[in-house]
């Protein structure tokens, strides 16, 4: 399969995970939304601490194992290495179980001792016993997710998580009306990855049994090389969601609750362009440059981080800016005019945000070459400076200090990603699209700002401040030749039956002087 092809894969994947994502979104927030109008203040307090545990014993129990899957698999598939494949996944899954036991069994053995630790009291007990179980199945459920990111079955793990989502929400709010409580939320995560994993089971035994492995295949393949890959990967999870954590405990700390919610809406504004859009990428990007590793070695890894860079800046770096012009319309819809004072830590954020895209084919490159190690070491260090700038610039700016260390965080693990990634790989930019992308958001951005206050930034006017931005930026981009007829292709290949007409369109251009004239003009050369 030829590499732009295999990009072309990733990037339907992309616009398949994102959909979902969406969609999962808007099932979260309805249901957080109605979870915080049946809880108490202490029930939501507890909930929060739990999840916290929950979330940190999964990502150690994981032990980064989803990410080896979603490299490994597409790495021998690239190699033929049929029967490698099915070594990856035996012993990936035997990982999982084991490391997965261990974790419950240990939680169950302590959980009143979490529940003293945490709360004073020991009668949070049995809400970590559900826990226990709920991190056990979230562990193998996860091992799935990354099988199915391994075998580059985008499309069936949107819908299967689309599925599980809709199942989750349904039986926790029905568990939250029968009175369970904060329990309702753990079961609900039960249900959702015992039904994802036997969706996956079914998929992943259907893919397998339609390999065929080769008699003269022996060669050794050790588990230890999965965990050399895969715990670094779990070092940056943690480091990542820590690093996610730290500037909201500065911030309590210094400022106190009514700031951390200011801040809190801020973030989930944040966190939910990063689920569609960064997590997106790094799912899909991570078996599609393994595959290309694999197959033809790290000159082509190096141009296909141009090509993903092109695209990223096209299309990340206009969303970042149209959300930071928006981001009193954000928070309207999210929160209400009563968290107004997230507007500027918000827009401030972004500007950050916009360079968190390009790190994620970094991340990418460098996981699908096995240097994972180099990923967890700069985020661990950008984490670091994070925690420096904030103790610094929250006491002296309040939530908009937090905004600023969030935002040079993601400049410096930008930085840092590139100076580890380029003693390996040559770093090579599309820097004439990342200029003309960036001059055309610049643009859209300064006249959709003025346009939106003045009309005091209507919601009933928000489509039409999405479509006039859409158009400028689009205007601009072809003023400057930012498109070629190689992206035409590119985009019209992600669509279905999308290549065929774009052919008839790029004939009919070709016979038409006008049109012939007009591409000449404004399509820059391939």
């Amino acid at each position: 399969m030829a590499e732009e092809d295999i990009l072309v894969r990733a990037a339907r994947g992309t616009g398949a995970l994102g959909s979902q994502n969406i969609l999962t979104s808007i099932l979260g927030l309805v249901f957080f939304m109605f979870f915080a109008r049946i809880v108490s203040k202490t029930e939501m307090g507890v909930y929060g601490a739990v999840f916290l545990v929950y979330t940190i014993l999964t990502y150690v129990g994981c032990l980064g194992l989803n990410f080896a899957a979603s490299h490994f698999i597409p790495h021998f598939y690239g190699k033929n290495k049929i029967k490698k494949i099915h070594l990856t996944i035996k012993y990936i899954l035997a990982i999982s179980v084991i490391s997965a036991g261990i974790i419950c069994f240990i939680q169950i053995f302590f959980a009143e001792n979490f529940s003293l630790l945490l709360f004073g009291t020991e009668k949070y007990g049995n809400l970590f016993w559900i826990t226990a179980f709920a991190v056990f199945i979230t562990i193998i459920g996860l091992v799935f997710d990354g099988f199915l990111g391994g075998f580059q079955k985008f499309e069936s793990l949107a819908l299967f998580r689309l599925t599980s989502q809709i199942l989750r929400v349904g039986v926790t709010i029905w568990l939250l009306l029968l009175g369970v409580g904060v329990a309702a939320v753990f079961m609900g995560w039960i249900v959702f990855y015992l039904l994802f994993t036997v969706l996956a089971i079914f998929l992943i035994l259907k893919t397998i049994l339609k390999f065929k492995v080769e008699k003269d295949e022996n060669d050794p393949f050790q588990p230890k090389i999965l965990v050399a890959f895969s715990l670094p990967m779990m070092v940056y999870q943690l480091v990542t969601y820590l690093s996610d954590s730290v500037d909201r405990f500065i911030v309590l700390e210094f400022l106190g609750t009514e700031s951390l919610g200011i801040y809190t809406v801020t973030l989930m504004v944040v966190g939910t362009v990063i689920m569609i859009v960064v997590t997106s990428l790094l799912i899909t990007l991570i078996p599609g440059l393994s595959e290309i590793h694999a197959r033809t070695g790290l000159d082509k890894i190096s141009n296909s981080i141009r090509i993903s860079s092109r695209y990223i800046a096209m299309v990340f770096i206009p969303i970042c800016l149209g959300l930071a012009v928006l981001s009193p319309l954000a928070i309207h819809i999210l929160a209400g005019l009563t968290y107004w004072e997230s507007i500027l830590p918000l827009s401030i954020v972004c500007i950050g945000l916009s360079f968190y895209g390009f790190s994620a084919t970094i991340i990418s490159a460098l996981a699908a070459i096995g240097k994972t190690l180099r990923v967890a070491v700069a985020v661990l260090l950008a984490a670091l400076a994070e925690f420096g700038f904030c103790v610094f610039l929250i006491p002296l700016m309040g939530v908009v200090g937090a905004a600023v260390s969030r935002t040079l965080m993601y400049i410096l693990m930008f930085g840092l990603l590139v100076f580890l990634t380029s003693k390996i790989v040559q770093i090579n930019f599309d820097t004439s699209a990342l200029w003309k992308s960036s001059v055309s958001a610049v643009i859209m951005a300064s006249l959709l700002f003025p346009l939106a206050f003045y009309t005091r930034y209507s919601l009933v006017l928000l489509p039409f401040y999405i479509i006039f931005g859409l158009i400028v930026y689009g205007l601009i981009l072809i003023m400057l030749k930012t498109l070629n007829f190689k992206d035409l292709r590119f985009i019209a290949k992600i669509f279905p039956k999308g290549e065929i007409l774009a052919e008839k369109a790029l004939r009919i251009i070709k016979r038409s002087p006008k049109f012939s004239r007009f591409a000449k003009k404004f399509l820059e050369e391939e």
